[in-house]
């Protein structure tokens, strides 16, 4: 695995200059913010909590939705691959506050 980082901060820098130009906000309405957190909490029993794993996105580079992850973890002398896909429509529904 490769470690990225931006010590002068272009990145940043860059993406606050494009939000500037193209008037995007820099936060949400506090109802859509209330909607995401309501429906992050409907995760059914069925699926286990995996957010604290170390995921890596593998779409392409042009990918607007990073929906596809791995994770490698060490059990005994094996390796195990995690494999994951986002599902925006279980969480999101049509007309919903976050549907934006």
């Amino acid at each position: 695995m490769k470690s990225l980082t931006d010590p002068s901060q272009a990145l940043s820098t860059g993406l606050a200059k494009i939000r500037t130009e193209l008037h995007v906000p820099a936060g949400f309405p506090a109802d859509v913010v209330a909607a995401a957190d309501a429906a992050a909490k409907r995760v059914p029993d069925q699926h286990a909590d995996r957010r604290a794993m170390p995921f890596v996105t593998l779409d392409p580079a042009a990918s607007t939705d990073l929906d596809q992850a791995f994770s490698i973890e060490a059990s005994g002398s094996d390796l195990l691959l995690h494999y994951a896909i986002a599902d925006v429509a279980w969480f999101v529904e049509d007309g919903d506050t976050v549907d934006l």
